[in-house]
């Protein structure tokens, strides 16, 4: 849902369609997510569950026996991969975006509207390097901080711009409380 903004340049009337497609598909995760663990929370005694990664596969096992438990670890894994396809799609047009701003080399800048195709050798080649590196629960704790530093680090930069700048620069509703809200949900 959040891969939005760094795809905005690409979208069709972006200051409408942007926050739409942010607002709609927050919601449509946070429903989802609030469903989701009300059937696990409701499938299986919640000690079972406690401390175990295959949380979604333990109550499908309950739930609809060994099919649905490999249904649901097949469902996990679809999503991971459309997980993996948004951020392959994200994470090389912000490496563009910061190439073309001379913050990195200037060969990893898209052409006119081209892709940005070196970015994108780039964010694989850094993809399958942290595979064969680490172990996929290793990798997944280090992805989760990372997003997490980095997501504080964006919003750091913009409350700085906003000091150094003023609200021109950084319009928001609600200043002060929505940076604040934001780290402090991380």
């Amino acid at each position: 849902w959040n891969a939005a903004a760094y795809v905005a340049g690409e979208v069709v009337d972006p200051v409408r369609n942007v926050p739409r497609a942010m607002l709609l598909g927050c919601g449509i995760v946070t429903a989802l997510y609030l469903l989701l663990n009300a059937v696990f929370l409701w499938s299986v005694d919640a000690s079972a569950l406690a401390g175990k990664p295959e949380v979604a596969a333990i109550a499908a096992a309950a739930l609809l026996g060994r099919p649905g438990e490999v249904l649901v670890t097949a469902v996990v894994v679809v999503a991971l991969l459309t997980s993996i396809t948004g951020m392959t799609m994200a994470g090389p047009r912000v490496y563009a975006r910061m190439a073309e701003a001379g913050e990195l080399p200037k060969v990893l800048s898209a052409a006119g509207a081209a892709p940005p195709r070196a970015s994108i050798v780039l964010q694989a080649a850094l993809a399958l390097a942290f595979l064969w590196a680490a172990r996929l629960q290793d990798l997944m704790t280090y992805i989760g901080w990372t997003l997490s530093l980095s997501a504080v680090a964006a919003v750091v930069g913009l409350v700085r711009l906003r000091l150094r700048e003023g609200a021109a620069a950084v319009p928001c509703r609600g200043w002060a409380v929505a940076p604040l809200l934001f780290i402090a949900q991380l």
